[in-house]
This record gives structure tokens, sequence and C-alpha cells, in this order.
């Protein structure tokens, strides 16, 4: 079973120990306008940031450095189904007031999925985020849950958010999967 867990092909989920390595956030935050703390326009700070997918957190501590550049204030909630890539994630965060990690699927119960996100939105006195991002998790939700799994996370997103920012993967992703 170890081996398996470090086989990249044997990640079901998309959950790939070594992502970073193959896909650096900065290849991924050079696509995003400067300004994108301002257009976000939030009136009253925070900015609430939910990262879905977010691996060992290497792209969600490069997005708070990205969205604080001005001296905004941001909060970001890094969720994966993968809980020892969150751990990963918790061990490496040098932002511990500023950035949270939770393993959570998004696909589970989604009255506990409710809860955590709630809790963490209580306790910055907001009710939904300002932005949600999800970097190439869609192809993994289509791929275990089918078209209504995928509609089903899209709506509980657009749900929770003012904005939604979605990466899709192209069809040779699918292709790629689909063999593994």
């Amino acid at each position: 079973m170890a081996e398996e867990s470090k086989n990249p092909g044997a990640a079901r989920f998309g959950n790939f120990i070594n992502y970073y390595q193959f896909n650096p956030p900065e290849n991924r935050l050079k696509f995003l306008p400067a300004n994108l703390s301002s257009l976000l326009d939030v009136k009253n700070e925070p900015i609430t940031v939910l990262d879905v997918g977010c691996n060992a957190g290497n792209l969600t501590t490069a997005l708070y450095k990205k969205l604080g550049e001005k001296e905004e204030e941001v909060k970001i909630l890094g969720v994966d189904i993968d809980s020892l890539l969150i751990d990963r994630a918790k061990e490496n965060n040098t932002v511990k007031d500023d950035i949270s990690f939770l393993a959570l699927d998004l696909m589970s119960d989604s009255e506990e999925v409710m809860k955590c996100l709630r809790d963490f939105l209580d306790g910055l006195n907001k009710t939904r985020f300002d932005l949600i991002c999800v970097f190439s998790v869609t192809m993994w939700i289509h791929l275990n849950h089918g078209d209504e799994g995928l509609r089903t996370f899209i709506n509980l997103l657009c749900r929770q958010t003012r904005f939604l920012l979605l990466e899709p993967q192209p069809w040779k992703c699918y292709q790629t999967a689909a063999r593994r």
C-alpha cells in the first residue's frame, strides 16, 4: 500500500503528493489579473477565500501573498480530500493566523461540509466567501461523481461565494486519467 501512495498515477482523486514539482504556483498566478484583490471589491475586510483541492498548500500560500500585496487583510481556508496532504500543508504553513487547512471532502455529507464552512465564516463575521478557487479539481469530481456530481459541486460552491475562480482541465487530462 505504501508503494501505491508514492505513485502519482495512483491518486484516484487527483491528490498527487508531488503536484507542485510539475505545477509551480507561479505558473497559475501569472494568469490572474494583477488587481485581483481590488476586483473582488470587498467592503468589509478580511478578504475571505476558500481554496478547494489545496493539496500541500503551496498555491494557497502564493495566492495569500498575491491578494495581500496591497496590505489587504486576507483569510484563507484550504481544503483537500487527502488528510496527509493537509498535514503537510499545516506543517509548512508560515501564516497560521491567516491560512487554515482542513481535510474535507466537499462531496461528502453536506451537513458536515456546511458546518465546517460556516464555522470558518462565522469566525470572521461573514456569510459567504469573497472568492472560491478551484484549480484542477473539476475533472476529478466529474470522473468520480459524474455529470450530476459536477453540477452539485459547482452549485454548492456558487451558493457559498461572491466570485468563483474555476480552472477546468483540458480533455487530454481526462484521457490521461482514464488510462491510470
